[in-house]
């Protein structure tokens, strides 16, 4: 401790935590929430059912290219452009959510999120052209991905750091049990008539939001105190720009996610082309959804004993080696082994990668962090299907999946090597609880003095 300030000893710049004018966000803390279950707070387990109910209520997205190609008769070329605007409003809301909730509030941004993205719903069915749905779906990729940063901030908020590991691996057991559900659900409400699905899901969103409501406004559970002046998003991106541990971690992320989405977006072309049929297909998505769903709560206690680093560079790769039985493969059962292999990837991942995130980012700009990182999902959803259908097209399939092999083992090279900075900065997590701190760069000399 030197001159008031508390510093981080990473590599270039030096960083260090510095007292702020204060700025406090409504939550309850964690040492003075009941526990309800499995260590954590009774709050958390209202939110991920929350977040189980509007991840069931998320299906017109999966349906959409069938609903676009069938009853629209849009060209395969042109859903492929109207569903990459859903894609840039989702980048959008990664860009911005999170910051807004920093100012606002956790929980106004996340009802204004999932109540707008529920009114925004019903209007895709009206849509009958190309650039009517383009519009319609840009709008619903921001407010549907809203919600997403603010609700992580508030788990972050209310979940101590030594427990964030398993409140994220929950939370992604609800939102793979919901998309596990809701497609059901869906099928059989188009079997019926497909403006059901888009009623249905906006009726799910609207209620799921009131019901968040009448828990956390009466408690005043993710809601900004008015004390001290708010961050502006100015100085929250000029903390994100020096902050170079976090920003290559999410690089080395999105790069992941870029190869993993090839399993939902190319695989199922490459397999098609291979003489597979779309049940056979679909079958493989169950065994991925089971999986998530059946292994994530046994893993929670391993992972919990274990660093995030190597459970990272694990998990990434069991995903390359996925890809690598996918090269190889010519019957369906050996395509489910490379299923098997990349979802306990998956598992080793992402929770984990979330939990690191939380603990990394500063209080006073947990949601801005936890919004950038959520570019992990939509920009990687963006992209991947984008360069995998080139590399499909120009070098074939079992090349591709050689190259997203390679990439992975690559990408694991990186997480290993850079891990000192991150892992220094998780070894000192009481410092970035404080809401009254954030990243600061620290001049050259001082740090020499120090």
């Amino acid at each position: 401790m030197a001159g008031g300030r508390t510093r981080l000893e990473n590599r270039r710049p030096p960083i260090t935590l510095s007292l702020k004018a204060p700025f406090v966000m409504s939550h309850h803390k964690p040492n003075t929430v009941a526990r309800s279950f499995w260590g954590l707070p009774a709050m958390f387990w209202a939110i991920w059912v929350g977040v189980l109910a509007l991840w069931v209520g998320r299906f017109v997205v999966p349906f959409l290219s069938i609903y676009l190609t069938e009853n629209l008769d849009f060209t395969p070329s042109t859903v492929g452009i109207v569903l990459a605007a859903y894609g840039a409003g989702g980048i959008i809301a990664s860009l911005v959510a999170g910051f807004l909730s920093d100012r606002f509030g956790r929980t106004p941004v996340i009802l204004a999120g999932e109540l707008g993205a529920a009114a925004l719903i019903l209007l895709i069915p009206i849509q009958d052209s190309p650039a009517g749905m383009t519009g319609a779906l840009f709008a619903y990729g921001i407010l549907g991905h809203v919600g997403g940063p603010a609700l992580n901030a508030l788990i972050v908020d209310l979940v101590p750091p030594t427990l964030r590991e398993r409140a994220f691996s929950l939370n992604a057991l609800a939102m793979n049990a919901g998309f596990a559900i809701g497609p059901v659900i869906a099928a059989n409400l188009a079997a019926v008539a497909f403006w059901l699905v888009f009623v249905t899901q906006a009726a799910v969103l609207a209620l799921t939001a009131l019901l968040l409501a009448v828990v956390l406004i009466p408690r005043g559970v993710g809601r900004r105190t008015r004390v001290g002046r708010p961050p502006t998003m100015r100085e929250g991106y000029k903390v994100v720009g020096r902050d170079t541990v976090f920003l290559m971690f999410v690089a080395a992320m999105i790069a992941y996610m870029t190869i993993y989405a090839q399993g939902t977006s190319t695989l199922p072309i490459a397999m098609t082309n291979a003489g597979f049929t779309v049940a056979q297909y679909s079958v493989l998505l169950t065994l991925n959804g089971v999986l998530l769903c059946v292994l994530q709560i046994p893993l929670i206690r391993v992972f919990e004993r274990i660093a995030s680093t190597p459970i990272i560079t694990v998990g990434i790769l069991l995903t390359a080696a996925g890809y690598m039985v996918q090269a190889l493969a010519h019957t369906w059962e050996q395509y489910a082994v490379a299923v098997v292999l990349w979802t306990i990837g998956e598992l080793g991942t992402f929770p984990v990668a979330a939990a690191v995130v939380a603990n990394m980012a500063p209080a006073r700009y947990r949601g801005l962090y936890q919004g950038l990182f959520g570019l992990v999902f939509t920009a990687g959803f963006a992209v991947g299907p984008l360069l995998g259908g080139i590399g499909l097209s120009v070098l074939g399939a079992s090349t591709l999946w050689w190259l997203c092999a390679l990439g992975l083992g690559l990408i694991a090279v990186v997480v290993f090597i850079v891990r000192r900075g991150r892992e220094r900065r998780l070894a000192q997590p009481d410092l970035a609880e404080d809401d009254n701190f954030e990243l600061v760069p620290v001049d050259a000399s001082r740090t020499r003095e120090s």
